[in-house]
């Protein structure tokens, strides 16, 4: 069993790893300024992580999993409530809903939210393909989801839009696009996670090319909210937070 200095120091390390990655990419870190800023020596990476890329890796996975974890969550909470009736609605709010919230709880330029666009932007190998590894079932499972809520077979050309629009699949993290999105959203002054949901389910039925009816959207989109808030998938406070 780890030693509490041991726990300690492992997590100096990803918390210095982060901090400079989301400052200067995978590329451009180096192990002797994260052992500097961490305030611990080079036999220390070497013990917990054997590798500067395999640091790199375990931050993120520290960051994404949780995001994951909770969007499945709230992907499996709605298939449970509409069995073989999916909405577009649910799969985009099982996406962006954890977003929100993190979003919401620290401002519109977080030190989150910059993990997630450097993230998702990153080119090196090390950083790409070890999220496409890790996160292979997650895309699976919100292609599967994709599949129930379209009418008829799902084309190529439709998978690759909704692809494009959250970045669901490879990489699950959330485009830079998603991001911005999101934090030019809600810095405009009322905006409510109902709002924000109606306005992403919008643009997801277009982009799949499924008709939309507003005034149903929004019934849904209150549906949603409450079987969410019930299942205790949404951090109490948040829907105050953002109005609903």
């Amino acid at each position: 069993m780890p030693t509490r200095y041991a726990t300690v120091t492992k997590s100096k390390l990803l918390d210095a790893a982060e901090t400079l990655y989301a400052e200067h990419g995978q590329e451009g870190v180096t192990l002797r300024q994260i052992t500097q800023v961490a305030g611990v020596n080079l036999a220390a990476v070497n013990y917990h992580f054997r590798s500067k890329e395999a640091l790199i890796q375990a931050m993120s996975a520290r960051l994404l999993d949780p995001l994951c974890f909770e969007r499945l969550d709230i992907l499996n909470c709605l298939e449970g409530l509409h069995p073989g009736q999916l909405r577009p609605l649910h799969v985009i709010a099982s996406v962006v809903i954890p977003m929100i919230v993190r979003q919401a709880s620290a401002g519109q330029e977080t030190h989150y939210s910059m993990m997630l666009r450097r993230l998702s932007s990153d080119p090196s190998p090390v950083v790409r393909d070890y999220i496409s590894r890790r996160y292979a079932s997650v895309s699976e499972r919100f292609d599967a989801a994709l599949q129930m809520c379209v009418p008829g077979p799902v084309s190529e050309e439709v998978r690759w839009r909704a692809r494009t629009l959250i970045n669901a699949v490879p990489s699950t993290v959330g485009n830079l696009n998603t991001g911005i999105m999101i934090g030019a959203a809600l810095a405009e002054p009322g905006m409510t996670m109902r709002t924000l949901l109606v306005r992403f389910g919008k643009l997801w039925h277009a982009v799949i090319g499924v008709d939309c009816n507003e005034t149903e959207l929004v019934r849904e989109t209150d549906q949603m909210l409450r079987a969410v808030v019930s299942a205790g998938l949404l951090p109490p406070g948040s829907l105050a937070q953002l109005g609903g």
